[in-house]
């Protein structure tokens, strides 16, 4: 069997159905958001007109600020398709005015917080003259954010190997507890749902993915299946999205969800 076809059987088991049972001809995509992006942005340089029209992927100065164990597995982001958010009361404030008006105009999301996708924003910018890579804005944290959209290809394989860090191969997965052992089991609904996994290290790192809330605070990850949308969700479930899968790290303070584009 080869990886893709390991990857395949597993990613079934977590979602409860076959990947071949999901339509083949939907557009799949993860997005990563939460507490963490609302805390450090702005000022960023990614947020920069020239960095949010480019859809080339990108890694970024470590968004998630991953624990020891994924520090290797970095994601690479498309923050053309991305989104910013925009506090409605922000953008009635300091950012009124003509730029206020056609972020209104633009956002796919309008309401108490707006949303904008990256290359929408960009040529706002520069009409503008707005800088969101200014220092002087780190008093707009939770005010201005971004929901960060993976780069992957489209297809619900690929954002599944983006959302479980199985991207980089089969010779780059974690081993269940790490090096200190601090985690030695899943969720006990998730260590006996993987067991038939055949690949051992492919079953350890994606139960290192599925473990007990307690335990995610500060090692691994909590799997929320279908049935909660993690931090990252909110946008995009306003926007019509359908929830495949979702992760939440930490204190549910960050998270990716996998989802069914409209």
């Amino acid at each position: 069997m080869g990886w893709d076809e390991e990857l395949d059987e597993a990613f079934g088991i977590l979602l409860g159905r076959r990947l071949a049972d999901y339509d083949p001809e939907a557009t799949y995509a993860v997005y990563y958001g939460g507490d963490v992006l609302n805390e450090m942005a702005p000022p960023a340089g990614w947020l920069s007109p020239a960095a949010l029209a480019d859809p080339t992927p990108r890694p970024l100065p470590d968004p998630v600020y991953l624990d020891e164990d994924h520090q290797g597995f970095a994601w690479h982001f498309d923050l053309s398709d991305s989104f910013v958010h925009f506090d409605a009361e922000v953008l009635d404030g300091p950012f009124s005015g003509a730029f206020a008006d056609d972020v209104r105009a633009a956002a796919a999301l309008k309401g108490v917080d707006l949303l904008i996708r990256g290359a929408d924003l960009s040529p706002l910018l520069v009409r503008h003259g707005v800088d969101l890579t200014a220092e002087d804005l780190d008093n707009f944290h939770y005010s201005i954010t971004a929901t960060l959209r993976l780069a992957t290809d489209g297809t619900l394989r690929d954002a599944l190997r983006a959302a479980t860090f199985t991207h980089r191969g089969p010779d780059h997965l974690i081993p269940m507890g790490g090096d200190d052992g601090y985690v030695e089991e899943a969720e006990p609904r998730w260590e006996k749902a993987l067991r038939p996994v055949r690949n051992q290290a492919l079953r350890d790192h994606l139960r290192f993915h599925c473990v007990e809330e307690a335990d995610a605070v500060s090692s691994g990850a909590l799997y929320l299946a279908a049935d909660e949308w993690p931090p990252s969700g909110g946008a995009v479930e306003q926007l019509g999205a359908v929830l495949i899968a979702g992760w939440s790290f930490g204190e549910y303070q960050h998270g990716v969800a996998v989802v069914r584009l409209p």
